[in-house]
């Protein structure tokens, strides 16, 4: 540990105008080593330190990372989406790099979408309520959990309890998926952990856009190095909430958007050709991947709701403090497996009792 401090300041050197950022953030590291939790003062200069050294800190320190955590062997068995193409993984990698997203000509199984539309029919859920600034943007604000009703939907917004969506078979089967986990380990360039899996219905509440909801334009920085797989579970047109994306803005930004937090489209579009702000749209089973480093946002539904699945794989797990998932009797034996086959990959994945 003491030589991977040294190290890391070494290499930061270039970065000394910002040093008490940079020492936020390695006194930080060294203690998320030892805890296994970030603290919010080193959180907040990872954060900070992404927009003021225009990603340049993030993209050093993912490198040394993946310099201590070379890239697993993975499965090359079948999942839902068939067995992983080389070909297709290479072309969706260098879509990637190059655009900063990719949309898959393969598409999750109606049996799986199915299964998790049961579930969000039936299931209570948290409404976002509201949000206030804090040192890192925003704290959301829960209501208490309802189960959606399209026809009485007061709030833009429900999201899903992690533990609840991943105790569904279809759940595991997304988040287990071999495709993916090769893509991102290749996409990472080491091995990849999930640090956060998600599941909410965006609605028509307001017919406008939501600030809290991310409907306006922002990038993420929970985590140093990440990469986010999306999966529409029913059909997204123009009209029921379209997820937006800025090919090409997850490398370099304009020096006038380097800030954060939310930013209007009258801000965002003087810096990019018109061809580059793009709108996913797709049937039910639609998936595609994006680093939202780069400038995104979901529009809000004009009509109808939008429900979809997320899964994000990190460079680590130092960053925003999520909750763990409790490995239990509700977990097939086929994903318990595959957890224990990757255990860096399925960090947040705990047995009761353990922290």
């Amino acid at each position: 540990m003491r030589r991977l401090y040294w190290r890391t300041l070494e290499k930061i050197r270039p970065f000394r105008h910002r040093a008490a950022l940079v020492s936020k953030f390695v006194r930080g590291y060294r203690e998320f080593r030892r805890t296994g939790t970030t603290p919010l003062p080193a959180y907040a200069s990872m954060r900070e330190l992404y927009w003021r050294t225009n990603g340049r800190f993030n993209d050093l320190a993912a490198f040394i990372l993946c310099l201590l955590n070379r890239p697993d062997t993975l499965d090359n068995r079948p999942g839902i989406l068939g067995v992983p193409d080389e070909i297709e993984v290479r072309k969706a990698v260098r879509d990637l790099r190059t655009h900063g997203y990719h949309v898959f000509n393969r598409r999750v199984p109606d049996s799986v979408c199915e299964e998790l539309l049961a579930f969000a029919k039936t299931t209570a859920a948290r409404p976002l309520v509201g949000s206030s600034d804090n040192l890192t943007g925003f704290k959301f604000d829960w209501g208490d959990p309802v189960v959606f009703d399209e026809m009485n939907s007061r709030h833009v917004v429900y999201h899903f309890d992690a533990q609840k969506v991943m105790e569904t078979s279809s759940g595991q089967k997304i988040v287990s998926e071999p495709y993916l986990h090769r893509m991102a380990q290749d996409y990472l360039r080491c091995r990849p952990v999930v640090d956060l899996v998600a599941m909410w219905w965006s609605t028509a509440a307001l017919k406008k856009a939501s600030s809290e909801a991310a409907q306006l334009y922002h990038f993420d920085m929970d985590w140093i190095k990440f990469v986010k797989f999306f999966v529409y579970l029913t059909d997204v047109t123009e009209d029921t909430g379209p997820h937006c994306y800025v090919a090409g803005s997850h490398v370099r930004k304009p020096k006038a958007l380097l800030r954060d937090g939310r930013f209007l489209d009258e801000e965002i579009k003087p810096h990019y050709p018109q061809e580059n702000f793009i709108k996913i749209t797709g049937p039910k089973g639609t998936m595609f991947v994006a680093d939202t480093r780069g400038f995104h946002k979901g529009l809000p539904p004009l009509s109808g709701s939008r429900l979809i699945f997320q899964v994000e794989f990190a460079v680590s797990l130092f960053g925003a403090n999520y909750p763990p998932i409790e490995v239990n009797g509700a977990l097939a034996p086929e994903f318990i497996e595959t957890i224990r086959r990757h255990p860096y990959t399925f960090t947040k994945f705990i047995k009761p009792g353990r922290q």
